[in-house]
C-alpha cells in the first residue's frame, strides 16, 4: 500500500513539473499566432483600393478598430506603429 501511495505522489509531482513547460510553449504558440495574424491584418490594406470618397480628406488616417482580445490589439499597434499605407498613417483603436 505504501508503494502505491509513493507511486501516486511521484506521478502527481512529475505531472506538476511538466505543466509549466506545456503552459509556456502553448503561450508562445499563442503569441506567435497573434503576431502572424497582426502582420496579415497590418499589410492587408496595401491590397485594398478605396473609392475616391472613402475618406473625408487627404490627411485622414486609416483607422483599424479591434474589438475583443486586448493582446491582439497591442500586438497590431506595435507592428503598425508609424506605418503609412497608401499615403495614410495607420491608427489602431
Amino acid at each position: 500500500m505504501e508503494e502505491l501511495v509513493r507511486a501516486i505522489e511521484a506521478f502527481v509531482l512529475a505531472g506538476l513539473l511538466v505543466l509549466p513547460v506545456r503552459s509556456a510553449s502553448a503561450r508562445q504558440a499563442s503569441l506567435d499566432e497573434y503576431r502572424e495574424k497582426a502582420h496579415l491584418l497590418g499589410v492587408f490594406p496595401n491590397f485594398v483600393g478605396w473609392p475616391a470618397g472613402a475618406f473625408p480628406s487627404a490627411i485622414t488616417r486609416l483607422l483599424i478598430w479591434i474589438s475583443g482580445d486586448f493582446y491582439f490589439s497591442i500586438t497590431l499597434a506595435e507592428l503598425t506603429r508609424g506605418a503609412i499605407i497608401r499615403g495614410r498613417q495607420v491608427e489602431i483603436r
